[in-house]
């Protein structure tokens, strides 16, 4: 049996899952690892899900396909939030999708670890971008498309924002 297939089918629990039942959620960053099992529990509960990926399209359909065969409603949409218009872009087709927009789970992240010494602008630039810049955009356009019904905009961080460590000033900044 595939383990993505079992990973979202719902269990038999007396009623307690599909709490989110006609509900739509949008979690950037989903291809794989952390965003992928948010996608999975969103599904479980009965959510339709629309997966993104920047460049990893094919994982994030895997996935979707998945969900869909667990008996869920999932969709794979390739945007890269780090572009503000993608970002905008992706939470309108999630609308499309479902017709609506209940979720977004800014998830979508990158690891660098050059050093403060050697930082120059493009790395600043993309770590920020990625973190802060595209999910900022996104959150902008998710709140105005859950307006109607309300919704809930989720932020995923590193412990490194608290916790620095040494190394890549950028990530723990972002």
């Amino acid at each position: 049996m595939n383990p993505d297939f079992a990973a979202v089918r719902p269990a038999s629990d007396g009623g307690r899952l599909g709490r989110l039942r006609g509900r739509v959620a949008l979690v950037t960053g989903s291809s794989r690892g952390i965003g992928r099992a948010i996608a999975q529990a969103f599904a479980r509960e009965g959510a339709a899900v629309v997966l993104n990926a920047a460049r990893s399209i094919g994982d994030a359909r895997t996935a979707a396909q998945a969900i869909g065969a667990g008996g869920g409603k999932a969709v794979a949409i390739q945007a890269d939030v780090a572009r503000p218009a993608e970002a905008r872009r992706l939470v309108a087709e999630a609308v499309r999708a479902f017709g609506r927009l209940d979720v977004l789970v800014n998830n979508a992240g990158i690891s660098d670890r050059t050093s403060f010494a050697e930082m120059n602008e493009e790395a600043w630039r993309q770590m920020m971008d990625v973190h802060v810049t595209g999910p900022m955009f996104a959150a902008q356009a998710a709140a105005e498309a859950m307006t109607r019904d309300g919704g809930a905009i989720i932020n995923i961080a590193s412990m490194r924002g608290i916790d620095p460590g040494g190394g890549a000033v950028h990530y723990s900044v972002s």
